[in-house]
């Protein structure tokens, strides 16, 4: 079987997984429709950004867009995000 979902949507994503397989004893198809750089206006749907260079301090700006309550830290720090996300 195959069924397509909105790879951004995280709630849609654990309906269709739970769902798997999506005929028994068949392999399964998930089509994610995402959009690059989701969520990073400077980044969304700009294939260059593909081959940029990511430095401290752009880490800092791209962090901010898309977990503006996260604690600040360098790269790999497995800070938690303020609000106990993980």
């Amino acid at each position: 079987g195959c069924t397509e979902v909105d790879g951004h949507d995280v709630r849609a994503l654990e309906n269709v997984t739970s769902r798997l397989p999506l005929v028994p004893g068949r392999p399964s198809v998930v089509v994610c429709h995402t959009v690059k750089g989701k969520g990073i206006p400077a980044a969304e749907g700009s294939p260059a950004w593909h081959q940029v260079l990511v430095t401290e301090a752009l880490l800092g700006e791209l962090r901010a867009c898309v977990a503006p309550d996260e604690e600040p830290g360098p790269a790999g720090s497995g800070r938690a995000p303020a609000d106990g996300r993980t």
